[in-house]
């Protein structure tokens, strides 16, 4: 008998791996300008809803919600090659001659997990079973397998993940790493369930 399990994957949601979309504030202490495909734009002083995208590992895009403008701002940072972000803890730099915009990029990514106890359960699941069945044909009697899904129920032992991913996104004028012209912190709480043991689907 083949049988396929339905199996709980932990996925430790990283910066780049998993979480798309990292939500924050953007503070800034003095007029950015940034280049777009389109030219370029300003943004004035002051404290802005915003959100870090990771689309790939190529692009980090800061997205920045002005008030009474139906599209946010969106400006796009590339990460050169060879050059890939921390996924769970670590800090980063950008600079502008590589990234595209007219500021240089500094950052980090810190990542903690909590774990509960574990625990014990059942859950669905289901597998794959095989039957012969036979049929006339003509002159001929013919069997075959057939396979079908048969659903079922197994055990599980488990623990509950939490975990809290704090992101930093410093911009800098170049060359002056001691003053930030604005700067984006961005915090992610999410869990999910770690399985640790399965026994057979039945």
């Amino acid at each position: 008998m083949l049988r396929k399990f339905l199996v709980g994957a932990l996925c430790i949601l990283a910066v780049v791996a998993c979480s798309k979309t990292i939500d924050g504030v953007l503070k800034n202490t003095e007029a950015l300008t940034f280049n777009l495909k389109k030219g370029t734009t300003t943004l004035p002083v002051g404290q802005w809803e915003a959100a870090l995208k990771f689309p790939n590992k190529k692009e980090v895009k800061l997205e920045v919600t002005i008030p009474n403008q139906k599209k946010a701002l969106e400006v796009s940072f590339k990460v050169p090659k060879g050059s890939p972000l921390p996924q769970e803890n670590g800090s980063f730099e950008l600079s502008s001659q590589l990234s595209g915009q007219p500021y240089d990029a500094a950052g980090s990514v810190n990542t903690t997990h909590v774990d509960s106890e574990e625990k014990w359960g059942w859950e669905n699941c289901t597998y794959q079973a095989q039957r012969e069945e036979c049929y006339i044909s003509g002159n001929q009697h013919v069997c075959r397998l057939v396979y079908y899904t048969v659903h079922g129920r197994q055990d599980v032992r488990y623990f509950d993940r939490h975990t809290t991913q704090v992101v930093h996104f410093n911009l800098m004028s170049p060359g002056n790493k001691v003053k930030n012209a604005g700067g984006f912190e961005g915090v992610e709480q999410y869990s999910n369930r770690v399985i640790t043991h399965q026994g057979f689907c039945r």
